[in-house]
């Protein structure tokens, strides 16, 4: 219990957050199916506990065995760490966060207010 809740003081998010962000991170590696880990993780937002994520992994072709060890180990916790610390550092504060030329975008993440604020870059 304690490690997990340094891990949660560490990061910033939940300890299933974090195992959410280890999935990516183990299908990053291991994986040529990168793209879908998304559209199951979106589908699946109220079940994201472990037992689902090894479901997930597996649905993904990764070894399930390979992914609970580096699940359990904690493999990729200092990267994650770090990306977790260098979006704080870039101003990040919640997902998704844009940045358009370097700049933050904080207006609507609608396609035409995203689509506008990239014209409107691109043209000065």
């Amino acid at each position: 219990m304690r490690e997990k809740q340094e891990r949660r003081e560490v990061t910033g998010i939940s300890s299933s957050g974090v195992h959410v962000v280890l999935l990516c991170r183990c299908v990053h590696v291991h994986s040529t199916k990168r793209g879908r880990k998304h559209y199951s993780l979106f589908e699946h937002q109220q079940a994201l506990d472990d037992t689902h994520l090894v479901h997930y992994a597996v649905a993904l072709h990764l070894d399930e065995e390979t992914f609970k060890r580096e699940m359990t180990t904690h493999v990729y916790a200092n990267r994650v760490r770090e990306d977790f610390l260098s979006g704080v550092r870039s101003g990040v504060n919640g997902t998704p966060t844009f940045y358009i030329n370097g700049v933050r975008h904080d207006a609507s993440y609608a396609l035409e207010t995203l689509l506008a604020a990239i014209e409107a870059a691109m043209s000065s």
